[in-house]
């Protein structure tokens, strides 16, 4: 689904209960409070995206694009408390929009992370969302949960948060296989137990 498909899909379904007193502005912008949650939920594999971050006295700057953190070779990613007391010789930490690295005189280091997904507008009708084609249907009943809320539609918003909630189950579980078979390993490992 395109932004403008998405916005005609939420503004169909409204209507149907009596609700259709929405701008595009407020359903792009409860489209992507619902699209920021998602991506934050399922870390798809197609967004991951390399990158070589130059360190200075031990700090980086985070790329902009940046959502969470994937993978770095031989290194731990720790919280500040654990990055405080040293837990391992070389670990990355995130701190506000930087990363800092130890050991400190690490210069550059080749970075994996889970890119944000671009964020909706009106302006770009055409464009689709950067997340798997099922979580399309997830953005629309997200949008409705949002836009009962502001209704104070009580009992819709949740009749709605039920069903965007099985949806991203739903989702999740498939996603959770296919980063296994990704990855390589089994799904499971057969044991003799005589």
């Amino acid at each position: 689904m395109t932004t403008q498909q998405i916005i005609i899909d939420t503004r169909k379904r409204l209507l149907e209960v009596g609700i259709g007193i929405f701008t595009d502005d407020e359903l792009i912008g409860w489209a992507n409070l619902v699209l920021t949650k998602l991506s934050g939920e399922i870390l798809e594999q197609t967004r991951i995206k390399k990158t070589t971050l130059s360190f200075t006295s031990g700090i980086a700057v985070l790329p902009t694009d940046f959502l969470s953190f994937y993978f770095a070779k031989d290194y731990d990613w720790t919280t500040i408390e654990d990055f405080e007391n040293e837990i391992t010789d070389k670990m990355l930490c995130r701190i506000g929009s930087e990363i800092y690295v130890k050991p400190t005189n690490t210069t550059s280091l080749g970075f994996y992370y889970y890119k944000k997904p671009l964020i909706l507008n009106i302006l770009t009708p055409t464009v689709e969302p950067e997340v798997d084609q099922l979580l399309h249907e997830a953005i629309v009943l997200g949008t409705m949960v949002r836009a009962f809320e502001a209704m104070q539609e009580i009992e819709l918003s949740n009749a709605y948060s039920v069903k965007y909630a099985l949806l991203v189950n739903e989702e999740k579980q498939i996603v959770s296989i296919l980063e296994e078979r990704y990855k390589g390993k089994p799904l499971f490992n057969y044991q003799q137990l005589i």
